[in-house]
């Protein structure tokens, strides 16, 4: 009887602090009564659910998990965001070939998200989670083994993200990093509003820079909101934070910044979903094919080169705010 009553109370405290009634709950959760942040460790640390406490009720920011991968929240990128056509990497000595069984032709958005992560420790406010990686692990290859580190916390209406990407192999490698989420379309379309240097003309047919940067075209200028666009992926550079999305009839705005030490995410994703229910604003320290992009003699790529020991920190922030 002791243990059914230690059962009982167990489930009505696990409601309490769960308020959602989906299949699917999040395997890791902060909740400080005026956020919600869930994350998978077995989809490379995901996030799972991003939502605010509105006007008596939950509303989620970030789309809906169904408990897979291709439908989580937000995940991370690294140790590369965007498309690495033929997966060759330039390099000083020739191009390297490196191996991505999920998807063997880009490497789609890097490595970490198909691993699972290890937990290192969670609170009600923060989570710490850690990937080990050595090149050869479940088929996938890369320049050089090495470690990613997340912190998730929260605080008022801020979720932020802290990701480390150290060399802890034996190799120079590549590094560059993001974050991806999927933010819902609304009822009414949002403002969008930034300011960022100029932008990569695409290679359409590849997804990635065709080239070296160009000056912003009149038609990506957001220095005053505008709409978002309905047709966009595309990468621009100087991006100087935060960039806001706003929906005015909601009195909702979402605030993407970086923290204080953060020099290196420089690089902001436009993806307008094309007619899918989500769309983002990924930020990154550089652009798709990063390599290459500095290969061509763009100093404005973003792409660092680790030596062993070395690493890559950034810090997102994300702030749900009121539009009036």
């Amino acid at each position: 009887q002791d243990e059914d009553a230690k059962t009982v109370c167990i489930l009505i405290f696990f409601a309490a602090a769960y308020p959602f009634k989906e299949s699917f709950v999040d395997p890791i959760f902060l909740n400080n009564g005026n956020i919600f942040v869930g994350i998978a460790p077995e989809f490379g640390a995901s996030v799972t659910r991003f939502a605010c406490w509105r006007d008596g009720t939950w509303t989620n920011i970030f789309r809906q998990w169904e408990g897979t991968l291709s439908t989580v929240s937000m995940f991370l990128m690294d140790p590369w965001p965007g498309r690495i056509p033929g997966l060759l990497i330039p390099t000083e000595n020739g191009e390297v070939k490196i191996e991505h069984p999920i998807d063997p032709k880009t490497g789609l958005h890097g490595i970490g998200r198909h691993f699972p992560w290890e937990v290192i420790e969670t609170s009600d406010y923060a989570a710490r989670l850690r990937l080990n990686f050595r090149s050869g692990d479940r088929g996938f290859t890369y320049l050089s083994d090495f470690t990613s580190t997340v912190l998730y916390s929260i605080e008022g209406t801020t979720l932020d993200v802290f990701l480390t990407i150290e060399n802890t192999g034996k190799n120079r490698m590549p590094a560059s990093s993001g974050s991806h989420p999927f933010i819902n379309k609304r009822a009414t379309e949002p403002l969008v509003q930034f300011r960022a240097a100029g932008w990569f003309p695409p290679d359409t047919t590849r997804l990635v820079p065709a080239g070296i940067g160009e000056d912003l075209p009149l038609e990506l200028n957001r220095e005053t909101p505008g709409p978002m666009g309905d047709a966009w992926d595309q990468a621009l550079f100087g991006w100087k934070p935060p960039a806001t999305l706003i929906w005015e009839a909601e009195d909702l705005t979402l605030k993407f910044d970086v923290g204080p030490t953060d020099t290196a995410s420089r690089c902001l994703q436009l993806w307008s979903g094309f007619g899918k229910q989500v769309f983002a604003l990924e930020q990154q320290t550089a652009p798709a094919d990063a390599a290459r992009v500095l290969q061509r003699g763009e100093t404005r790529s973003g792409l660092v080169w680790l030596n062993p020991g070395e690493a890559l920190t950034t810090h997102h922030k994300f702030r749900v705010g009121r539009a009036r």
